[in-house]
C-alpha cells in the first residue's frame, strides 16, 4: 500500500472505516515488525515490537502508539519487565542487566530513572536494599558485602553511607 508521503508499508489485519482496527501486522519502512492491536489506525492494547536493526524488542501493552502498561524490553543492555508510560520505563520493574556493575534492579522508575524503593544486585554480589534517587542509594537502605558478609544499615547521599539510623 502506498501513501500520500509515498511512504510505503505492508499491513495485513482488520480495517474499520480505513483505519487498521483490531488485530493486524505492520510493517513499517525501516523494517521494524508490529504483530498486535490497533484502534482508529493507532497502536494500541497488547502486541510485539521488534526492530530490525537492533533486534530490540518490546512485548506488551501498548497505547497512542507508545509502551504503556505492563510490558518487556529487551535490547543489548539487558531485559526490562514491568510498568511503562509514554515509552518509559515508570512504575514497578525490573531491569536485568548484561554488563556494568549492577547485575538486578528491582523496584521503581521514573521516566527512565532509577527512583524509589529498590533491591539491587550488583555484578559482585553485593546487595542494597533501600531507597534510591535518580539511580543512587539516597534515604534509609541497607548495604550487604558479599564478601565480608557485612552490612550498613542507615541513610544514604548520593551513593554514600552518611551514618546509621
Amino acid at each position: 500500500m502506498t501513501f500520500a508521503n509515498n511512504e510505503i508499508m505492508s499491513y495485513d489485519g482488520d480495517w474499520i472505516n480505513g483505519n487498521k482496527h483490531g488485530y493486524g501486522s505492520y510493517i513499517y519502512t525501516n523494517g521494524a515488525i508490529y504483530n498486535g492491536n490497533f484502534s482508529n489506525d493507532v497502536l494500541d492494547g497488547e502486541g510485539t515490537l521488534v526492530y530490525k536493526n537492533t533486534n530490540d524488542t518490546y512485548f506488551g501493552s501498548f497505547k497512542n502508539n507508545r509502551f504503556h502498561g505492563k510490558g518487556t524490553f529487551i535490547d543489548k543492555n539487558g531485559e526490562y519487565n514491568g510498568d511503562f508510560q509514554d515509552d518509559k520505563k515508570h512504575g514497578v520493574g525490573t531491569m536485568k542487566y548484561n554488563s556494568g556493575d549492577i547485575k538486578i534492579y528491582s523496584g521503581q522508575w521514573n521516566s527512565n530513572k532509577r527512583t524509589g524503593k529498590a533491591f539491587i544486585m550488583f555484578s559482585n554480589g553485593d546487595i542494597y536494599c533501600g531507597n534510591v534517587k535518580q539511580g543512587s542509594k539516597s534515604g534509609y537502605g541497607e548495604y550487604i558485602s558479599f564478601d565480608t558478609k557485612t552490612s550498613l544499615s542507615g541513610q544514604w547521599a548520593n551513593d554514600r553511607y552518611i551514618s546509621q539510623k
